[in-house]
C-alpha cells in the first residue's frame, strides 16, 4: 500500500518543542497504479512512435506539431525546441504547400487523408514524401496524427521504369520497321 502523510504542529511548549500534532494519512494506492499505468501506457506509445521507419507527427488544427519521433527531427533538421514554433505548412513550398493545407483540412474534415509532397528541410534540401493522416481525439480535441515516407527510391525506380519501357518501345518500333523494309526487300527480290 502507497500512504501519503502530512502533518503540522498545532501547539508549543515554552521551549518550542511540540506538544500537539495534527496529520493526515491517506491510502493513495490506487492514485499510484494509476500512474504506473500511465508510464506504462506512455512508453508503450513513445517505442511505437519511435520504431517508425518513417516519420511521425501530430498537430492541433490549426497546423501546429504537439509531438513527433526522432526521425521528425533528423529529417527536416529541425530541434524539438524548433518544431514545438512550427507550422507544418513551414516545411512545403510553392503549390505543394497549397495541396498540404488542403490534406490538412480535408483530414480534420473527413477523418483521413493522404499526400504526397517535397519536404522541406532546415538546410534547403528537398526529399519526396508520401504523408497519410488521420483525426484522432485527444482530450476532447481533434488532432491529426500521421506518417510520412521517403519515397526517392521508388521515385527513381518508377523513372527508371518508365525510360526502360520507352527504350523497349522505342527498340521495338525499330525492330518492326526493319522487319517491315526487309519484308519489302525480299518481296521485290521474289518477283
Amino acid at each position: 500500500k502507497w500512504i501519503y502523510t502530512t502533518g503540522a504542529v498545532v501547539e508549543r511548549d515554552t521551549t518550542g518543542k511540540a506538544l500537539r500534532l495534527s496529520g493526515i494519512h491517506m491510502d493513495i494506492s490506487v492514485r499510484k497504479q494509476a500512474e504506473a499505468k500511465l508510464n506504462e501506457e506512455r512508453q508503450v506509445r513513445d517505442t511505437l512512435t519511435e520504431s517508425i521507419p518513417g516519420v511521425f507527427y501530430a498537430m492541433d488544427g490549426n497546423g501546429f506539431f504537439t509531438f513527433w519521433n526522432r526521425n521528425f527531427e533528423q529529417v527536416t533538421g529541425r530541434s524539438a525546441e524548433e518544431l514545438a514554433h512550427l507550422n507544418a505548412l513551414d516545411l512545403f513550398e510553392g503549390e505543394e504547400r497549397d495541396h498540404i493545407a488542403t490534406r490538412i483540412r480535408q483530414t480534420f474534415v473527413d477523418g483521413q487523408s493522404d499526400a504526397e509532397a517535397d519536404l522541406v528541410a532546415k538546410d534547403g534540401r528537398r526529399t519526396p514524401y508520401y504523408f497519410t493522416g488521420r483525426r484522432i481525439e485527444l482530450d476532447g480535441q481533434p488532432i491529426l496524427v500521421g506518417t510520412g515516407t521517403d519515397v526517392s527510391e521508388l521515385n527513381a525506380a518508377e523513372l527508371a521504369l518508365r525510360r526502360l519501357k520507352q527504350e523497349l518501345y522505342s527498340r521495338g518500333m525499330q525492330a518492326r520497321a526493319d522487319l517491315q523494309s526487309s519484308f519489302v526487300k525480299l518481296r521485290d527480290t521474289e518477283f
